[in-house]
Parts: C-alpha cells; structure tokens; sequence
C-alpha cells in the first residue's frame, strides 16, 4: 500500500502544479474533503468521509440557504466543519479555505458554478476542464451534435421575437427551460402561443426552447474518476431510475414519483449507460458525481402508461430513440442515495455517496469491485400533490402508513412531512418543494411496489390528502 501511496501522492502534486485535469488520489491520512453547500443528497457525505478518512469533511456554505434547502442542512454534524464563503469567493475566503489542506472537492445540489471558481483557487481537481458545456444546456447540445450524439432539436433565444420563432420551428408541442440551471425550476411544456407567453421570462438570462419529445423519463447516476490502473477517465454506473410526472398548473412538469431500477448492462439501461458515458465525455467530465437525465420516445399512450408502471415492450425498449435532457454535475435530489443505503441495498453494494469518497481513497479497490448495484428490496420514492387549491389533511396522509403497513410490515419506512400543518391552506402543487409529503415504499416484490406507488399517485390525483 506504502508504494501505491507515494505514487498517488506525486500524481496529485503533479496535478495541482500543473493545473492537470488528471484526477488524483492520496493516502486517507493526507486527503481533506470538502463538499459545497451540503444540503438534501450531499448532507450524507461527511458521515462517509469521517469513516473512510477519520477526518471531518469541511461544509463550504456560499449563500444563504432557502427554508427549503435549509431543512436539509446539518448545522450541527459532529462530522463537518462549517465554513461560510461569498459567490464567488473573495481572496480571504480562499486563504481561509487553504488553512485547512483541502485536496479534493465534492458538489452539492446547488449547480457547479458554485464548486468550480473554489476549486480552481485551490488547484484541486474539478469536475472537469470545461465548465461551460456543462453549465449551458444549449452549449451541451452543440457538443452533442458535434459528437454525432442523439440529441433533441433547441435554439437558445434571448427575446420573445426569437422565442415566437423557435415556438414556430419546433413546436406545437416546446418545452422551455433556462439555458443556465439544474431540474425543473422553470421548466415549462408550451402547447400554444398563449402559454408561450406565460412561459418566457428572461429575468434569469436566456431561455433554451427545444421540440417536445414524449415519452418515459429516466435518470442515470455516474460517479467519474481517474482508473489507476490506466490512467483514464471510468464513468461508473451507481444508480438508475424511472420517473412518473405530473402537469398539474402553468404546464410545469413535477415529479409523482422516483422507482429505483435494477442494474442492467443490458435492454433499456444498457443503451442508456452507453449514451451517458458518451455524454460525459463529449462535456468533459473527468471527477465527480453526475445526474443525468434521459428520455425514452413512447407515442402509444397504453404503452407510456405501461412502461410508467414497469412493464416490458422489447420493441419499444430495445430500438425506441433516446434523447437527453439534462447533465447535472451532482448527486440526485430527495435523498435517494441514502434511502437506497438504508433500505435497498445488499451489504456488497456502494451507494453514490461511497462510491465518490472511495474513488479518492481507495481507487485501487474501488476498481476490485464489480460495477453496479444490487437490490435486496424495491425502492420507490412518492411524492404527494395537490390537484387543487384546498386544506391540507395531515391525518389522510399520516393514516398511509398504518394502512399499508398493516397489510405488508414495513413496506412504508419513512413519511416525510410537508412544511405545512393540518388545515393549512395549499396551492396546486407546481414545485416538489410545495409538496405534501413524502413516502418511501420499501418491498422485496416488485408489484407490491408499484401498485402501492400507483395508488398513491391515483389518491393525490383525486384530491385524498385535502379536506373536503
């Protein structure tokens, strides 16, 4: 081990000195961690740090968090040493940042202009060498297209003219996103002129406007990392799911739920992983978590439905085209890697939490263990919406767990309360931060699952959790 130590030990100083984009690994005793504003998914990492360092993992907040984010966040973590920064850093920040021997840096949910700006005043690896592929959805999709990659038609546009003219090129049916950003904040689906309308704004910078493809949603999780064995770039595959969406107010898609799939090197996921890889690539990612985004094209609706609730049409899975959506240079929201250590997960699996830790501290070993996940439960994260204005009914939601779990132990592990109380008055759920709650369906059969999952999505629809 003494000899693998000092190599990596040069390899990093080599690194840093010359602004390499090569990844490096040190000895556990010399790495430091520290992880940029460490809210929902990211607030695990400085648990797995102190075990695989002994160290405290440094938290870098660079704003004030939102009562959102701000739940999520462990003020207190005995593992963590809180330090606050401005965006982007002043030049005391970063010497104070320097004092504490950071070698490496880990993202949180916030977007990677956050993590990029800290980790090159420190000259410590980066996600990649080329931000703004990364950050520009329109500028990814150049590269994509350069690469000969699939990808869906968009034109960037910075006025309501051009927006009227892409609307006119692409649509009936566009889809209008920020070119800058992560997830669904500000997603809009446009069906005509007058939503169109509604849709663009460009207070936050210009707008991406893309053909509208239907069909399933699915999200990969890569963690990136230099293979010592090669020297080259390895996107590992850690996690993989499928979404169901919602459209409930202003044509802004939410999620229903997130089902946690399987591994597969095979059929849909397969093909998926290869396009990924080719996507991290072509945007230059080299270190790192990723959560990427991807579409699968269905125009049978029956078959959209099915597919949704998990089963199979090998001629749709096998040639349908797949478009991406998005490459979120970040962990997943809602915690799902942690609800995947805690519940699904056999003991010989990593979650992307590890697997981004142990690509630091033990790469060598790391490549030892067979790529993937294996699942001893199902795991299906559902989130519950109001299809109304209405009076938030806390019991409706909290007698979920009894009824269900009478009929099969423990198959609800976590309820996750809203931020309202009961007889609160509650919009139309447009954003998973206005939601009322959150279940965690855990079960060693599939169908118990999904049809539990698909109950709950027909409850919220029908209005259960509000007062008559």
């Amino acid at each position: 081990m003494a000899s693998r130590c000092g190599f990596w030990f040069f390899l990093s100083l080599f690194a840093a000195l010359s602004s390499s984009p090569l990844q490096a690994s040190l000895c556990s005793e010399a790495i430091v961690f520290a992880v940029t504003n460490p809210v929902s998914s990211a607030a695990d990492y400085a648990a797995v740090v102190k075990k695989e360092t002994g160290k405290q993992a440094i938290h870098i907040l660079t704003m004030d968090l939102s009562p959102d984010f701000a739940a999520s966040f462990r003020a207190d973590d005995p593992d963590a040493i809180v330090v606050r920064v401005s965006n982007p850093p002043t030049a005391e920040d970063i010497g104070r940042l320097r004092a504490y021997g950071i070698t490496h840096l880990l993202a949180g949910p916030l977007g990677l202009e956050t993590i990029q700006p800290i980790a090159a005043a420190l000259q410590v690896p980066r996600i990649g060498p080329n931000p703004e592929v990364i950050t520009s959805k329109f500028a990814l999709q150049r590269a994509l297209e350069k690469a000969g990659q699939p990808n869906i038609p968009g034109l960037l546009v910075q006025n309501y003219d051009e927006a009227l003219a892409a609307y006119e090129k692409f649509g009936p049916h566009v889809v209008v996103k920020p070119n800058d950003g992560y997830g669904t904040v500000g997603v809009h689906f446009v069906n005509n002129v007058e939503q169109l309308n509604h849709a663009v704004d460009f207070s936050k910078g210009p707008l991406l406007i893309e053909k509208r493809v239907f069909g399933v949603e699915y999200f990969l999780d890569f963690v990136s990392y230099t293979d010592p064995n090669t020297g080259k770039t390895v996107h590992r595959f850690v996690n993989a799911a499928r979404y169901r969406k919602v459209e409930l107010v202003k044509q802004a898609p939410i999620y229903s739920s997130i089902r946690i799939l399987p591994h597969s090197n095979e059929g849909i996921l397969g093909r998926m992983s290869q396009q990924a890889r080719a996507m991290l690539d072509v945007a230059g990612v080299q270190s790192g978590s990723s959560h990427n985004e991807f579409m699968l094209e269905v125009h049978d609706p029956d078959a959209l439905e099915n597919l949704i609730e998990g089963q199979h049409y090998p001629e749709i899975e096998d040639s349908a085209p797949i478009f991406p959506i998005e490459l979120n240079p970040r962990m997943p929201g809602g915690n799902v890697p942690g609800y995947l250590k805690r519940f699904a997960l056999d003991t010989t699996s990593l979650n992307q939490t590890e697997t981004a830790v142990r690509a630091v501290t033990d790469p060598y070993g790391l490549a030892d263990i067979p790529e993937g996940w294996r699942l001893n439960n199902h795991l299906d994260i559902s989130f519950l919406f109001s299809p109304r204005v209405g009076r938030f009914n806390l019991n409706a939601v909290l007698a979920l767990k009894e009824k269900y779990n009478a009929a099969y132990p423990d198959v609800i592990r976590d309820v996750v309360p809203p931020g309202y109380k009961d007889g609160d008055e509650v919009p139309v759920t447009d954003d998973l931060f206005k939601a009322l709650g959150k279940i965690v369906i855990v079960h060693p059969d599939s169908a118990v699952v999904s049809r539990i999952s698909r109950e709950i999505y027909e409850a919220c629809m029908r209005g259960d959790f509000l007062y008559p």
